[in-house]
């Protein structure tokens, strides 16, 4: 017995568990966050814009409050500013921005969104804070020194791996795949160094593929992956002997996606590659954290009866493959 079939229905469990919430299902690789900007052009001036991920319904839009005495340019609303998701408007705030706090309103509550707020000073310096989903007030920073860019990146590199359900279903899964510990050990030093070489070039600007493109693989290779953990139980398959070369395939797409996050926050021009470093650091802990803890948790549940655990397997796997599709075929719009 491999250590794959002792693990695979404590392991697919957690799978389960993972894709139980709709929301997540729904929103796939978004651990994307409403995303605030902030480029200052002169002392006080502002051109503020706000993002939110495509995956928002336009009537759960949310919109964001300015403090109290800024302006609005072209408007009547002197000392009142607001901005829904999808604008731009350029505003004056007296005495600047910096340390005064932005409050970010949902019509029908936060579906789950962290809140990015990216600001550029005129200078050239930027900076970025990262606010949790239950928090609807983020303060704007003042002019960063290395060592909060360092914090900030690194705290959003593991935020946007726990965020990202399709990318915690891929590592699991990849660990499904897995006979023996060594294996493992093998397939995620793959995935990792491969994620991690495209997630730089593209993150500095030397490759570029279009995020939708990219989303739809990233949702398939978990669906092929998921495949492939059924497919290698009946009959021992090539990447089941060599799990590597698939990890490391994968990774590679998985690195563009991460790169499309770390591309909304912006590199700090003074601290370029201290923040690509920090948030690929704090990947990988997020990454480990996940390993860590369904190993942790598969440990727990072996005294389960095993025609319960690989029962329980079998179709958390198949609900993994089979929602990963969904998403990829509505992706595409045929759905």
């Amino acid at each position: 017995m491999t250590i794959l079939d002792r693990r695979f229905g404590r392991l697919a469990t957690i799978l389960f568990v993972i894709l139980l919430e709709p929301p997540s299902i729904a929103s796939a690789h978004d651990g994307r966050p409403l995303v605030i900007g902030l480029d200052q052009t002169d002392i006080g001036h502002y051109i503020a814009s706000v993002y939110a991920p495509p995956t928002v319904a336009f009537e759960s839009l949310p919109t964001v409050y300015f403090p109290s005495g800024c302006e609005q340019r072209n408007s009547r609303n002197n000392g009142f500013v607001s901005i829904r998701a999808g604008s731009t408007q350029t505003i004056f705030c007296p005495g600047g921005l910096s340390q005064r706090r932005i409050e970010v309103d949902y019509p029908l509550g936060n579906p789950s969104l962290s809140t990015l707020l990216r600001i550029t000073w005129s200078v050239g310096d930027s900076a970025t804070v990262l606010s949790e989903p239950g928090k609807n007030i983020v303060t704007v920073p003042m002019r960063p020194t290395t060592s909060t860019v360092s914090l900030e990146f690194l705290k959003f590199g593991i935020t946007h791996v726990l965020a990202g359900v399709d990318h915690l279903a891929f590592v699991i899964c990849l660990l499904f795949l897995c006979r023996t510990i060594k294996h493992c050990l093998i397939a995620v030093t793959g995935f990792t160094a491969a994620h991690s070489i495209t997630l730089t070039l593209a993150a500095l600007g030397y490759i570029g593929v279009p995020i939708r493109f990219v989303e739809i693989l990233i949702t398939l290779s978990v669906a092929i992956l998921a495949a492939e953990v059924l497919r290698s139980r009946r009959t021992p398959t090539l990447p089941r002997r060599h799990p590597f070369w698939l990890a490391s395939a994968f990774g590679l797409l998985h690195g563009l996606g991460f790169a499309s996050a770390l591309g909304e926050a912006g590199l700090p021009r003074f601290a370029t590659v201290q923040a690509l470093l920090s948030f690929n650091i704090g990947v990988e802990l997020g990454q480990a954290l996940v390993i860590v803890l369904a190993l942790s948790i598969a440990y727990s549940l072996r005294s389960l009866p095993a025609v319960v655990r690989n029962t329980a397997g079998v179709t958390s796997v198949y609900v993994v493959g089979v929602t990963a599709a969904y998403w990829s075929y509505s992706q595409i719009g045929l759905g």
